[in-house]
Protein backbone atom coordinates (compact mmCIF):
# COMPACT_ATOMS: atom_id res chain seq x y z
CA UNK A 1 0.00 0.00 0.00
CA UNK A 2 2.81 2.46 0.78
CA UNK A 3 4.48 1.76 -2.57
CA UNK A 4 1.17 2.35 -4.36
CA UNK A 5 0.75 5.76 -2.70
CA UNK A 6 4.29 6.76 -3.66
CA UNK A 7 3.70 5.70 -7.27
CA UNK A 8 0.46 7.71 -7.39
CA UNK A 9 2.21 10.77 -5.93
CA UNK A 10 5.01 10.41 -8.49
CA UNK A 11 2.50 10.10 -11.34
CA UNK A 12 0.66 13.17 -10.04
CA UNK A 13 3.91 15.15 -9.92
CA UNK A 14 4.79 14.04 -13.45
CA UNK A 15 1.36 15.17 -14.73
CA UNK A 16 1.78 18.54 -13.01
CA UNK A 17 5.26 18.85 -14.47
CA UNK A 18 3.93 18.08 -17.99
CA UNK A 19 1.08 20.58 -17.56
CA UNK A 20 3.55 23.27 -16.49
CA UNK A 21 5.77 22.52 -19.49
CA UNK A 22 2.73 22.75 -21.79
CA UNK A 23 1.75 26.09 -20.23
CA UNK A 24 5.31 27.43 -20.60
CA UNK A 25 5.43 26.29 -24.23
CA UNK A 26 2.05 27.93 -24.95
CA UNK A 27 3.16 31.18 -23.26
CA UNK A 28 6.40 31.17 -25.28
CA UNK A 29 4.46 30.71 -28.54
CA UNK A 30 2.14 33.57 -27.57
CA UNK A 31 5.09 35.81 -26.67
CA UNK A 32 6.79 35.05 -29.97
CA UNK A 33 3.57 35.78 -31.89
CA UNK A 34 3.09 39.08 -30.07
CA UNK A 35 6.69 40.09 -30.68
CA UNK A 36 6.30 39.37 -34.39
CA UNK A 37 3.02 41.30 -34.53
CA UNK A 38 4.67 44.33 -32.90
CA UNK A 39 7.90 44.15 -34.87
CA UNK A 40 6.38 44.64 -38.32
CA UNK A 41 4.70 48.02 -37.63
CA UNK A 42 7.87 49.23 -35.91
CA UNK A 43 9.93 48.27 -38.94
CA UNK A 44 7.51 50.13 -41.22
CA UNK A 45 7.56 53.20 -38.95
CA UNK A 46 11.37 53.16 -38.76
CA UNK A 47 11.57 52.90 -42.55
CA UNK A 48 9.33 55.98 -42.82
CA UNK A 49 11.58 57.87 -40.38
CA UNK A 50 14.63 56.87 -42.41
CA UNK A 51 13.07 58.09 -45.69
CA UNK A 52 11.97 61.39 -44.13
CA UNK A 53 15.39 61.90 -42.53
CA UNK A 54 17.09 61.26 -45.87
CA UNK A 55 14.84 63.85 -47.54
CA UNK A 56 15.71 66.40 -44.84
CA UNK A 57 19.40 65.63 -45.34
CA UNK A 58 18.99 66.43 -49.05
CA UNK A 59 17.04 69.65 -48.40
CA UNK A 60 19.07 72.70 -49.46
CA UNK A 61 19.21 75.71 -47.14
CA UNK A 62 17.93 78.17 -49.79
CA UNK A 63 14.26 77.01 -49.79
CA UNK A 64 14.23 77.14 -45.99
CA UNK A 65 15.54 80.71 -46.11
CA UNK A 66 12.85 81.60 -48.67
CA UNK A 67 10.14 80.33 -46.32
CA UNK A 68 11.66 82.26 -43.42
CA UNK A 69 11.50 85.46 -45.49
CA UNK A 70 7.72 85.22 -45.96
CA UNK A 71 5.88 88.09 -44.29
CA UNK A 72 2.54 86.31 -44.08
CA UNK A 73 2.96 82.56 -44.69
CA UNK A 74 0.01 80.25 -45.35
CA UNK A 75 -1.55 78.70 -42.25
CA UNK A 76 -0.39 75.24 -43.34
CA UNK A 77 3.23 76.46 -43.24
CA UNK A 78 2.82 77.97 -39.77
CA UNK A 79 1.08 74.88 -38.39
CA UNK A 80 3.60 72.46 -39.90
CA UNK A 81 6.59 74.45 -38.69
CA UNK A 82 4.90 74.79 -35.29
CA UNK A 83 4.95 71.00 -35.00
CA UNK A 84 8.62 70.88 -36.05
CA UNK A 85 9.33 73.58 -33.45
CA UNK A 86 7.49 71.58 -30.80
CA UNK A 87 9.48 68.44 -31.56
CA UNK A 88 12.82 70.22 -31.46
CA UNK A 89 12.29 72.79 -28.71
CA UNK A 90 9.18 72.06 -26.61
CA UNK A 91 10.02 71.42 -22.98
CA UNK A 92 6.72 72.44 -21.40
CA UNK A 93 3.43 70.80 -22.32
CA UNK A 94 1.62 74.05 -21.43
CA UNK A 95 3.68 76.10 -23.85
CA UNK A 96 1.67 78.19 -26.26
CA UNK A 97 1.79 77.51 -29.97
CA UNK A 98 4.73 79.39 -31.46
CA UNK A 99 4.13 82.61 -33.33
CA UNK A 100 5.52 83.19 -36.84
CA UNK A 101 8.41 85.27 -35.46
CA UNK A 102 9.40 82.31 -33.22
CA UNK A 103 9.33 80.03 -36.23
CA UNK A 104 11.42 82.47 -38.24
CA UNK A 105 14.01 82.43 -35.44
CA UNK A 106 14.03 78.65 -35.57
CA UNK A 107 14.57 78.67 -39.35
CA UNK A 108 17.31 81.30 -39.00
CA UNK A 109 19.38 79.12 -36.64
CA UNK A 110 22.60 77.96 -38.28
CA UNK A 111 22.15 74.54 -36.72
CA UNK A 112 18.47 74.15 -37.63
CA UNK A 113 18.81 71.52 -40.38
CA UNK A 114 21.60 69.76 -38.48
CA UNK A 115 19.36 69.64 -35.43
CA UNK A 116 16.56 68.07 -37.47
CA UNK A 117 18.95 65.56 -39.04
CA UNK A 118 20.44 64.60 -35.69
CA UNK A 119 17.19 64.40 -33.73
CA UNK A 120 16.60 61.32 -31.57
CA UNK A 121 13.36 60.65 -29.70
CA UNK A 122 15.21 59.10 -26.74
CA UNK A 123 16.06 61.86 -24.32
CA UNK A 124 13.85 64.40 -26.09
CA UNK A 125 10.58 65.93 -24.93
CA UNK A 126 8.75 63.45 -27.19
CA UNK A 127 9.62 60.74 -24.68
CA UNK A 128 7.16 62.57 -22.39
CA UNK A 129 3.71 61.27 -23.29
CA UNK A 130 2.07 64.62 -22.49
CA UNK A 131 4.27 66.51 -24.96
CA UNK A 132 3.73 63.84 -27.61
CA UNK A 133 -0.04 64.05 -27.05
CA UNK A 134 0.01 67.86 -27.36
CA UNK A 135 1.89 67.71 -30.64
CA UNK A 136 -0.43 65.01 -31.98
CA UNK A 137 -3.35 67.31 -31.11
CA UNK A 138 -1.61 70.11 -33.01
CA UNK A 139 -1.28 67.78 -35.99
CA UNK A 140 -4.95 66.82 -35.76
CA UNK A 141 -6.02 70.43 -35.22
CA UNK A 142 -7.81 69.55 -32.00
CA UNK A 143 -5.84 71.60 -29.46
CA UNK A 144 -8.06 74.61 -29.88
CA UNK A 145 -5.62 76.92 -31.61
CA UNK A 146 -7.35 79.71 -33.46
CA UNK A 147 -7.79 79.00 -37.12
CA UNK A 148 -7.01 75.29 -36.86
CA UNK A 149 -9.71 73.67 -38.93
CA UNK A 150 -9.15 69.95 -38.78
CA UNK A 151 -6.13 67.82 -39.44
CA UNK A 152 -3.05 69.14 -41.17
CA UNK A 153 -2.41 67.08 -44.30
CA UNK A 154 0.64 66.41 -46.42
CA UNK A 155 -1.19 67.76 -49.46
CA UNK A 156 -2.07 71.06 -47.78
CA UNK A 157 1.51 71.59 -46.65
CA UNK A 158 2.92 70.55 -50.03
CA UNK A 159 0.65 73.07 -51.80
CA UNK A 160 1.96 75.79 -49.49
CA UNK A 161 5.68 74.92 -49.60
CA UNK A 162 7.73 71.99 -50.88
CA UNK A 163 10.51 72.69 -48.37
CA UNK A 164 8.11 72.76 -45.44
CA UNK A 165 6.46 69.59 -46.77
CA UNK A 166 9.79 67.78 -46.34
CA UNK A 167 10.11 69.05 -42.77
CA UNK A 168 6.47 68.21 -42.06
CA UNK A 169 6.90 64.64 -43.33
CA UNK A 170 9.86 64.28 -40.99
CA UNK A 171 7.85 65.69 -38.06
CA UNK A 172 4.87 63.44 -38.74
CA UNK A 173 7.07 60.35 -38.77
CA UNK A 174 8.59 61.36 -35.43
CA UNK A 175 5.11 61.58 -33.91
CA UNK A 176 4.06 58.21 -35.32
CA UNK A 177 7.00 56.09 -34.16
Amino acid sequence: PLVGKAEKALESQQREHEELLDAITAADVTRTSLASALEEPLCVAQAAVNVASRQVAELPRAPVDEVRALAAPPKAVVRALGIVHGILFCRDVKAALPQWRDLQKMLRREDFLARVKGFRVQGSALADGAVLNKLQQDLAGTRGASGDAGPLTDAAVRRASQAVAVLFAWARTQLEV
